[in-house]
C-alpha cells in the first residue's frame, strides 16, 4: 500500500477547509498530494493541537497510523479520541482502512459506503479510490463510478490515476494506460510504475519505448519484472537469444519471481531448438513448484514438442493432485482432440458441455490454446 501521504487533502477538518481561502487551499493540497511529501505523525498531533475536533484530521491520522504502523492502534485511536460517537466520511474511511488492513473485507465494504453517502458536498475523492480498489479485489461490478468521480473532483489526482492504471489489462488497455502515465509527474513515478509503463509499451509494440521504461525502473530499484521484460525485447525485438538468457538468469535471481523465470528459460530453450534443456527446466519448475501452473506450463511443453504420450501421463498426476478444474480438463479435450492429427468427431459437442460447465473464461482459454497448437 503506498504511503498515507496521499491520502491526505488538507490541514483542516471538512468545515474549515471550504472556509479558507483558495489560493492557499489549493497551494497546501498540492503539496499533500504529492506522493514524495514526508510526512510523519507529528505533523497530525501539531494540527488536532489547533483543531481537536476535526473529523477530518482524526480520520486521516487513524488512517496514516493503520497504513504505516498498526491497525489495532489506529482502532484504539480512534475509540479514545473525540471521533468515537462520529458519523463522518473522512472517519468512516478510517474505519475502512483500518477493516482492509485487518482483512475484514465486509467489515470495510460496509464503511466505505457508509463514507460516500455521508460525503454530501461530494469532496472526499479519497474514499472513492479505496471503493474502486475494494471493489477491484472483491471482484464487484460498476467500481469504475468511483474512480471516474475521484477524477470529477480532482483531474491530476495521482492516486486515482495510479489505482486506474492498476486495475487494467496491460496487452488490452496498453493505450490507454500509456495515455494516464504521461498525464502523471514523471517524478512520482517508482520502480514498479516504470516497469508497468515498460509492459503497456511492450504490448502496444513499441519495444524501444519499453526499453527505455525497463532500464529507467532498473535504475531507480533492480527488479525482476524490468529484467523479464528487457529478456523478452533480446528474445522479441532484437533477436539476441544470448542476452535474453542472461537477463531470464537475472530474474530467477528474485526468489518471488523464480517461477517466471523458470518458464521463460524453459520456453528460450525450447525457441532455441534445445528441446532436453527445455524439458529439463519445466520438470524443474514442478518439481519446486507443485501446483497447476507449473503443470499446464509442462503441459503445453509436451503438446509443443509432439509428445502426447508424456503430456497424456501429466495431465493425469494433475488430475490425481489437484482435482479436475477447466485446466486439466481442457487439456484432455486437447490431447484428444488432437489424436491422429485431426479434431475427432465429437468435438463440437464436448466443447459446448465444457464451457457450460467452466465458464466463459476456461471456453475461451481452451480455444485460444488449441489454436496455438494447430
Amino acid at each position: 500500500m503506498r504511503s498515507l501521504v496521499i491520502f491526505i487533502l488538507s490541514l483542516f477538518s471538512l468545515n474549515q477547509l471550504y472556509c479558507q481561502n483558495n489560493v492557499e487551499f489549493e497551494r497546501i493540497d498540492e503539496i499533500l498530494s504529492n506522493p514524495l511529501s514526508e510526512i510523519d505523525i507529528h505533523f497530525f498531533d501539531s494540527l488536532l493541537l489547533e483543531y481537536p475536533e476535526s473529523d477530518y484530521l482524526l480520520g486521516m491520522k487513524a488512517s496514516y497510523i493503520s497504513s504505516n504502523f498498526d491497525s489495532n492502534e489506529a482502532d484504539k485511536f480512534l475509540r479514545s479520541s473525540s471521533a468515537v460517537d462520529v458519523e463522518s466520511s473522512y472517519v468512516n474511511m478510517a474505519r475502512g482502512i483500518i477493516a482492509v488492513d485487518q482483512g475484514r473485507l465486509n467489515d470495510s465494504k460496509s464503511y466505505f459506503e457508509r463514507a460516500y453517502s455521508l460525503d454530501s458536498l461530494k469532496r472526499n475523492k479519497w474514499v472513492r479510490v479505496e471503493l474502486f480498489s475494494l471493489y477491484q479485489e472483491l471482484g464487484l461490478k460498476n467500481g469504475g463510478k468511483f474512480v471516474e468521480e475521484a477524477l470529477l473532483i480532482d483531474p491530476v489526482f495521482f492516486n486515482a490515476k495510479v489505482a486506474l492504471i492498476y486495475s487494467l489489462d496491460l496487452s488490452l488497455d496498453c493505450n490507454r494506460i500509456i495515455n494516464l502515465f504521461k498525464s502523471i509527474n514523471s517524478k512520482w513515478l517508482n520502480y514498479q510504475d516504470y516497469s508497468t509503463l515498460g509492459y503497456a509499451h511492450y504490448y502496444c509494440g513499441d519495444y524501444l519505448l519499453a526499453e527505455d521504461a525497463f532500464k529507467r525502473s532498473n535504475v531507480y530499484h533492480e527488479n525482476a519484472p524490468a529484467y523479464l521484460g528487457l529478456g523478452n525485447i533480446a528474445l522479441d525485438y532484437r533477436k539476441n537469444l544470448e542476452l535474453a538468457r542472461s537477463l531470464y538468469l537475472k530474474v530467477i535471481e528474485f526468489p518471488e519471481f523464480e517461477f517466471d523465470g523458470i518458464v521463460a528459460l524453459g520456453w528460450l530453450h525450447l525457441w532455441m531448438a534445445e528441446t532436453s534443456i527445455a524439458e529439463d527446466y519445466f520438470i524443474l519448475l514442478t518439481t519446486k513448484y507443485e501446483c497447476q501452473d507449473s503443470f499446464n506450463e509442462l503441459i503445453l511443453f509436451r503438446l509443443k514438442t509432439n509428445d502426447y504420450d508424456q503430456a497424456q501421463i501429466d495431465n493425469l498426476r494433475s488430475i490425481e493432485l489437484f482435482g479436475t478444474n477447466y485446466f486439466n480438463f481442457g487439456y484432455s479435450i486437447i490431447l484428444d482432440s488432437l489424436k491422429d492429427g485431426d479434431i475427432y468427431a465429437d468435438f463440437t459437442s464436448i466443447v459446448n458441455e465444457y464451457k457450460d460447465s467452466f465458464g466463459d473464461d476456461a471456453y475461451r482459454w481452451l480455444l485460444s490454446t488449441l489454436k496455438s497448437l494447430i
